[in-house]
């Protein structure tokens, strides 16, 4: 089992980061990579709910898991809305728009 501080592995040769900063390649799991097929974003979709799943299971053991999950959530639901924005949900009759 290893040790985690925040995002960042303890015995991690890189070094720590500064608390609170979370590398890139974790935000990008969650948010995507702009030009990504229909395809890598799939993959990167479905490796990003088993990582959130594996932060929940490790959240209920502790809070650093647990606050690491809540932040994995959050990159998510932001997806999500970039995704309905971008698909035209949100600007053709959706949630977003004026009465």
């Amino acid at each position: 089992m290893s040790t985690y501080f925040g995002p960042q592995q303890a015995d991690d040769p890189a070094g720590p980061q500064r608390c609170g900063e979370a590398p890139d390649d974790f935000r990008a799991l969650f948010l995507g990579e702009p030009g990504e097929s229909e395809e890598q974003r799939a993959v990167r979709e479905q490796a990003a709910h088993d990582v959130l799943a594996d932060l929940l299971e490790a959240g209920r053991h502790g809070p650093v898991d647990w606050l690491d999950a809540l932040y994995a959530a959050h990159l998510l639901c932001i997806a999500d809305l970039r995704k309905r924005a971008i698909g035209g949900e949100l600007r053709a009759g959706g949630v977003g728009e004026a009465a």
